[in-house]
């Protein structure tokens, strides 16, 4: 049982756009993280269908999909996360 629940406030900023993109391509495509298909089918449709200025921030006018709140903040959950070395 729970005692009781911590709250972390994860504050976002726009120039930190490309570098949590490349955090979360890196984790995946490590293998470090995965995500089921089936379990999170509507995070894996955010990812297939997320398109990205040059600053790494959502282009959420580019595409038809009306929300990426789970994928945001999945980014934003794997902010603790870093690589060591280079790719």
């Amino acid at each position: 049982m729970i005692d009781h629940i911590v709250e972390l406030k994860v504050r976002y900023k726009p120039e930190h756009g490309k570098e949590l993109l490349v955090r979360f391509q890196q984790l995946v495509s490590k293998g470090w993280i995965s995500i089921s298909t089936v379990e999170h089918k509507e995070l894996v449709t955010q990812m297939r269908v997320a398109r990205f200025k040059d600053n790494g921030n959502l282009d959420k006018d580019e595409t038809s999909y009306n929300t990426f709140d789970i994928f945001d903040s999945t980014r934003l959950a794997l902010n603790m996360f870093y690589t060591v070395g280079k790719a």
